[in-house]
This record gives C-alpha cells, sequence and structure tokens, in this order.
C-alpha cells in the first residue's frame, strides 16, 4: 500500500503515513495499492551550452586565421609577374573584416550549466555562479550562424550584463529553442 501524498509504503492498519504524517481520510479503510506515478528525473546540474562551444571559441577562428596566413604566405611566394596586389589588398581586407567579426563573436560565447537554482557560467578560463533570480530576459535573435541565446542580468555579473551562448540542439532557424522557454520560467519560479 502507498501513501496517496507522499508515494511512500504504509501498512494497512495505520491511519497515517509514518513518513509525512497525512492523515488517512475516515472513509478509506487502505491507502491507495496503485503505486504513485512515475516522476521523470530531472537533473539538478546539466549543461545547457552546446558541447562544440570550445570548437567555436578556439578552433575554428584559428582555421580562419591560418588559411589566412597560408593565402598571405602563397601570394608572396608567386611570382611577382603574377602578384595582383590592388586585388590582393581587397582580399586581404574582406579576409581581415571577416577574421575580426569572427573573433569578435567567438570570444562572448560562454559555457552554461543550471544548478539547482543557480546558472554556472564559464569562459573556460573563468568560472562563476549566477543565481537564476538574478534574469532579467533571456532571448534568441533568429536566422543568426550559431542561433546564440542571450542572457541579461540585473545586477551585471563579471562577464557583464548580458552573456551569449549556443543551446545544446538545433531548432529550427525561425523556432525558438526550448531552453529559452525554460530559462524564462526558471527565471521567474526563483
Amino acid at each position: 500500500m502507498f501513501c496517496s501524498r507522499c508515494g511512500s509504503r504504509v501498512d494497512g492498519s495505520q491511519r497515517f503515513c509514518s513518513a509525512c504524517g497525512v492523515v488517512l481520510p475516515a472513509g478509506l479503510e487502505k491507502p491507495s495499492t496503485e503505486a504513485p506515478p512515475e516522476i521523470p528525473f530531472v537533473p539538478t546540474h546539466r549543461v545547457i551550452s552546446s558541447s562544440l562551444t570550445p570548437i567555436f571559441i578556439f578552433v575554428y577562428p584559428g582555421v580562419w586565421l591560418a588559411a589566412g596566413i597560408a593565402l598571405a604566405i602563397a601570394f608572396w611566394r608567386s611570382s611577382p609577374q603574377e602578384r595582383d596586389v590592388p586585388s590582393a589588398l581587397i582580399i586581404l581586407g574582406v579576409w581581415l573584416s571577416l577574421e575580426i567579426t569572427l573573433l569578435w563573436q567567438s570570444t562572448v560565447l560562454k559555457k552554461v550549466t543550471i544548478d539547482g537554482t543557480d546558472l554556472i557560467i564559464s569562459n573556460y578560463f573563468r568560472e562563476i555562479c549566477v543565481p537564476l533570480r538574478s534574469i532579467i530576459s533571456v532571448s534568441q535573435p533568429k536566422w543568426t550562424r550559431t542561433q546564440a541565446v542571450r542572457i541579461y542580468f540585473d545586477p551585471p555579473t563579471v562577464f557583464g550584463q548580458c552573456i551569449r551562448f549556443v543551446p545544446a540542439g538545433y531548432e529550427l532557424p525561425w523556432k525558438e529553442n526550448r531552453i529559452v522557454a525554460e530559462l524564462r520560467w526558471l527565471s521567474r519560479a526563483g
């Protein structure tokens, strides 16, 4: 027999649950014989950012940097008759602007973990703990390369008032990732 409130086993001769102390209704001689419903296990410590975050931060910009250096070396090693300096400078300018943009977008990404009522935010060199109740807004711009989620805090954290992270899993570009709604709900509940 099981208690209808806490789900613990109750002896049929008892008039109350010894675990939670609830008094069984007078009309019931026996508590429920059915097992309590299965409650899904929700881990209290889980990483919500993508496992590819280190690649976005460290590897991807390095590959672009190496490709640009290889192009520059190939250009300068070519014969002087084959060199077209004006077009090479245009290519260099475009590549340099893309590299700076990529570095700027990549270095702001963070690793985010939910741990009970706190967010653990890491840039892989430093880790901080921020209460969920300090979240004031969660958004996800659509049609971006990484679909990064933005979390705004009040008061600002060591990483600033806004952090960005790439969520685990993939959603269609026009749909909001499920973690956005979950973080909004957790910030209100916390």
